[in-house]
């Protein structure tokens, strides 16, 4: 953790409530941080049958991850940069909140203990800071399933907003943390 994310998450953690401090924070994380580290990984979705609460419900589905599905999200993704959107992750599913991680790519991983889907990225200066800090550690994917199958399946989105998940406190899935480098 840099030294700008160690003092962030001990301003956050303290309660003060500062703009000019938070805003000086994000300005120090622009100056600071190399645009060449800014590059990304993280889990989007692991693989294999999970069980998720969908935002907005109060009960659980079973959702399989396989590589069906990692083609679906990058067709998904491909759809929204051909409108001229710009595919990415922001934080705790605000659509007030500015982007955070900008998806270059899905692409699976087949390895034991990290299989699934994950996408590399570029950060934003805020996305980097929030996610070195500690302060948002997993991802939170947002993706269209096709209900008629069981289990549930994820489809390609024609209407999938720029916005394909968060980043957010908690996980959903038995999820790894972010990876820069």
């Amino acid at each position: 953790m840099s030294s700008v994310a160690k003092e962030f998450r001990q301003f956050l953690m303290s309660g003060r409530s500062d703009s000019a401090r938070y805003q000086e924070f994000l300005d120090r994380a622009a100056r600071e941080y190399d645009p060449a580290r800014a590059h990304g990984v993280c889990q989007y979705l692991p693989r294999g049958k999970s069980r998720i609460i969908p935002q907005g419900f109060d009960f659980s589905i079973e959702v399989l991850v396989d590589e069906a599905s990692l083609i679906a999200l990058e067709a998904t993704r491909n759809l929204i940069l051909a409108r001229g959107g710009r595919p990415h992750l922001n934080f705790l599913h605000d659509p007030k909140t500015p982007a955070a991680f900008f998806i270059k790519e899905f692409f699976w991983v087949g390895l034991s203990g990290r299989a699934g889907i994950w996408c590399f990225g570029r950060f934003t200066d805020r996305g980097l800071l929030f996610t070195q800090a500690g302060i948002y550690p997993y991802v939170s994917a947002t993706h269209a399933i096709d209900r008629r199958k069981s289990p549930f399946v994820t489809k390609v989105n024609p209407e999938a907003e720029d916005c394909m998940g968060s980043f957010c406190h908690y996980s959903a899935h038995k999820m790894l943390p972010v990876w820069n480098f």
